[in-house]
């Protein structure tokens, strides 16, 4: 994958009920935007130094959680965060095709 020009760096992210720190390697690619985290919705994504796509979600009281997937496709991101991590990674945005 490429990547944007950010510099990888040391992530620290809370998960689980205990909100135990996890910390990997990688950068910012794209989060929820204000609408969702004023409705308690928050998702953060990242790439890591390995390449992979990881994803951290909190949503109200439940539980945070921190998942890692081998393509943007597998981590199945709301539209609105996909196309930003497209773009941060420089990739092209898929064709929209209308009937209209």
């Amino acid at each position: 994958m490429s990547g944007t020009t950010e510099e990888m760096k040391e992530i620290s992210v809370e998960v689980g009920p205990h909100m135990q720190t996890h910390k990997f390697t990688g950068k910012l690619l794209g989060c929820a935007g204000s609408y969702a985290i004023e409705h308690g919705y928050e998702t953060e994504v990242y790439q890591t130094k390995r390449g992979q796509i990881a994803v951290w979600q909190s949503y109200d009281e439940a539980p945070s959680t921190l998942e890692t997937f081998a393509t943007v496709d597998a981590a199945d991101l709301p539209k609105d965060i996909k196309d930003d991590v497209l773009v941060a990674l420089g990739l092209d945005l898929p064709e929209i095709k209308l009937d209209i």
